[in-house]
């Protein structure tokens, strides 16, 4: 069997379409002898968040990693922050 990494910024748990199309990706490759690896964001603030996607992949048996990383909105939010009390 092959393996293939994904690199996603969107992935499971998240919600919305663009996540959709790349968890039926890395789903699917399993039909064609690959097997998934996705390495993804983790805890975000996002609006959208769907646990039976993420219940989805982990069935289909992708190995999901989500290291700790800093969130772009968060850290965005607290520098607009910042220059408020300039």
């Amino acid at each position: 069997m092959f393996r293939v990494l994904v690199i996603a910024y969107y992935y499971p748990p998240l919600g919305l379409s663009g996540v959709q199309r790349t968890l039926k990706l890395t789903k699917y490759f399993k039909h064609y002898n690959w097997e998934s690896t996705v390495i993804t964001t983790g805890k975000i603030g996002y609006f959208a968040y769907d646990e039976s996607l993420l219940k989805e992949a982990e069935s289909a048996g992708i190995e999901i990693h989500s290291p700790a990383s800093a969130n772009r909105a968060a850290v965005a939010s607290q520098t607009s922050a910042l220059r408020e009390d300039i």
